[in-house]
């Protein structure tokens, strides 16, 4: 699988974002809002590219997570992404 620049990157300063982080052990249950700066891009491949950033940092391992809430909203002046990680489902 060919990991782009930008994903690297990315998991990069979510790795330096989220130190001191411990994984959470057992189910987890991920809330997140993606911002965008631009009317571009899908929702999908944001959930993708966010777990797989979080993985061995919030959680060993994506197969933990057993629900998922998504929403994606415009800030051009800020975009970010927020995530809520919390045991079991909601």
């Amino acid at each position: 699988m060919f990991v782009s620049k930008e994903a690297k990157d990315f998991k990069a300063k979510v790795a330096e974002i989220a130190k001191g982080t411990f994984p959470h052990e057992g189910e987890v249950h991920v809330d997140l809002t993606v911002y965008r700066p631009k009317r571009i891009g899908d929702l999908d491949n944001s959930i993708k590219v966010l777990l797989d950033s979080l993985k061995g940092i919030a959680f060993e391992d994506d197969k933990q997570v057993t629900s998922i809430y998504a929403e994606r909203r415009d800030d051009k002046d800020d975009p970010r992404v927020e995530v809520l990680i919390s045991n079991g489902q909601h």
